[in-house]
């Protein structure tokens, strides 16, 4: 099959676009925006040959065989960012950890329904999530942002360290954004349970200049902004990435490409991130990466 992307915008339905893909700088009439984590690709929207609408995605048969997690990378990095956590450098870091596979049949994975589905394929390339956050809705001058951060077993599991650092990503964001906050609930996807806000405002800026000012926040990336991310992830293609339809400048509906997975060949790759604050501690920290993995592998 040529290049091809799915995408779901909740609500409203799945978008399938078919190549050859045309890639532009700039909005075109419609698009799939999917850049890399740090938008340094200068052609970031995709603009398909054809594109429709349809009512499911492809039936799943896609197997992986994967190996262990990456843990001592992992643990070098969390102990690199709880170091500057206690010296007070920073407030919060994402490090993410990475498990590695290989394909071993198959095309299409299964996509988890708690979150907004997403799949692309370029070439011997392949990007596919099922993100529990919206990045960037606009629609004119209206744009709205989700804050969320956090991950328990439960909903009484959800202590104060864990809205502590909830709380450090809608600062973040409303600050950027000047928006409104809605009042923070808790919403479960694939059995996790998560803290959201809504962020609102009205903004006259184009959807690139709003990416740059939202991304990355610290959901993902660091608090303060401004240091360096490489330490969080050497090598992270798109994870963590906004991805989404654009249809011209005044409209686009972007995630966060988390709870994903890149394949190059036949060579998968799984990533995940945990939100590490002061006090936290790495067992806690690498229980969430295996659980969040663990609901992307399907297992």
């Amino acid at each position: 099959m040529n290049d091809y992307f799915f995408f779901e915008v909740k609500g409203d339905g799945i978008y399938y676009g078919k190549g050859p893909f045309n890639y532009q700088a700039d909005p075109a009439e419609f698009s799939l925006y999917a850049p890399d984590f740090y938008l340094n690709n200068t052609a970031p929207f995709i603009v398909p040959d054809s594109w429709n609408k349809v009512p499911h995605f492809p039936s799943a048969d896609l197997k992986i065989s994967w190996g262990e997690i990456l843990k001592d990378d992992y643990q070098d990095r969390f102990n690199h960012f709880i170091k500057l956590i206690d010296s007070g450098a920073i407030e919060k870091a994402v490090p993410v950890a990475e498990q590695i596979g290989e394909v071993i049949s198959g095309a299409f994975p299964k996509l988890s329904e708690s979150g907004s589905r997403f799949f692309l394929k370029e070439g011997k390339k392949v990007f596919y999530g099922s993100s529990p956050e919206v990045f960037l809705s606009k629609n004119g001058n209206e744009v709205y942002t989700e804050a969320v951060a956090g991950t328990a077993l439960s909903k009484d599991a959800f202590n104060e360290s864990l809205k502590k650092e909830h709380e450090i990503v809608i600062k973040d964001l409303k600050e950027k954004l000047n928006g409104e906050v809605n009042e923070p609930s808790l919403f479960e996807y694939d059995g996790l349970f998560h803290r959201k806000v809504t962020i609102s405002a009205q903004s006259e800026l184009g959807i690139g200049v709003l990416v740059r000012l939202l991304h990355p926040n610290a959901a993902i990336g660091l608090m303060p902004r401004g240091g360096s991310l490489e330490g969080l992830c050497p090598n992270r293609g798109r994870f963590g990435a906004p991805i989404g339809l654009v249809r011209g400048d005044e409209w686009a509906h972007l995630v966060l490409g988390i709870r994903s997975v890149e394949i190059e060949h036949s060579t998968a790759v799984l990533r995940a991130g945990s939100g590490v604050i002061k006090g936290r501690k790495f067992e806690e920290e690498y229980q969430e990466i295996e659980l969040k993995m663990r609901r992307i592998r399907g297992d």
